[in-house]
């Protein structure tokens, strides 16, 4: 706030100060200071609302969970990503998890929430994660109704339909992190490794993590370190998929309107390491 005070001060030393056939130079300072202020105030406002979030869920794990899950998160509409934005959100998810590790998990009015989310909904996050019964996106993050998009099959390979319901979170929901989300001890990665004769279906699907599994045998690893390398090596392949076969997310990455990133999910301490 000082700085902008300064810089009105400024403003009114130039102003009177300027000649008059300076009219048009003063006007164009005016207009660029307009623009820098407003960026300035816009940027000052999302910090202060990204240190409320993470206060909030730290204040959350600090009380055993006793804050409602659902306390809103700092969104911005359509126009622009903002990269402090971004990470309050990705900080968001690191402190769920650290809840859900310790046992501390929030409470959850669910009855309110059905209520405020009838209208409609407005994510933070897409999941591009694996249909294992074991990993369940609203559980590690604890996380509550409305708060993630989730898409869900084996093996999270980002296919055609994949690709299509992450397009229609980012582009219309504006969705602005999506987390593509591997595990341990992923049985579809496994089956790939292993190779061998698979029906039709599933063999599209370990078409899709076939170039992960095939760097992965590369490093002559041990067999589990294999099948552990395999899972990191698919995260990539198909954070990759939806860069490249996606004209949708790819320009809305270039456009900065959208961050992707990697995670790993640890089926035995259910500890999420982000990539």
């Amino acid at each position: 706030m000082k700085r902008i005070f300064l810089s009105l001060a400024a403003l009114a030393f130039f102003a009177s100060t300027a000649y008059c056939d300076d009219t048009k130079k003063l006007m164009e300072m005016i207009q660029k200071l307009s623009t820098d202020l407003k960026q300035q105030i816009e940027k000052e406002s999302i910090e202060r609302k990204m240190d409320k979030a993470v206060i909030m869920s730290r204040l959350s794990a600090l009380s055993g969970g006793k804050n409602d899950a659902v306390k809103s998160v700092p969104k911005r509409k359509a126009g622009g990503n903002d990269e402090l934005l971004v990470e309050s959100y990705i900080e968001r998810l690191k402190e769920g998890n650290n809840r859900f590790v310790k046992g501390k998990l929030s409470s959850k009015n669910f009855a309110k929430q059905r209520e405020e989310l009838a209208a409609g909904q407005q994510p933070y996050a897409i999941i591009l994660g694996c249909s294992d019964s074991r990993v369940s996106p609203e559980l590690m993050f604890d996380e509550s109704l409305g708060q993630l998009f989730i898409i869900r099959d084996a093996g999270n390979v980002a296919d055609s339909v994949t690709l299509g319901s992450i397009e229609y979170a980012a582009e219309h929901l504006h969705v602005k992190l999506l987390v593509v989300l591997g595990h341990t001890s992923c049985g579809a990665v496994k089956a790939t490794l292993a190779g061998g004769d698979v029906p039709p279906n599933i063999g599209a699907i370990a078409r899709r993590i076939s170039p992960a599994a095939d760097r992965a045998k590369a490093k002559n690893l041990d067999e589990k370190a294999t099948a552990l390398d395999a899972s990191a090596e698919n995260v990539h392949e198909q954070i990759d998929a939806c860069s490249t076969q996606s004209a949708v997310l790819r320009d809305l990455v270039e456009s900065n309107e959208l961050k992707i990133i990697g995670a790993m999910y640890n089926l035995e301490t259910g500890k999420v390491e982000f990539q």
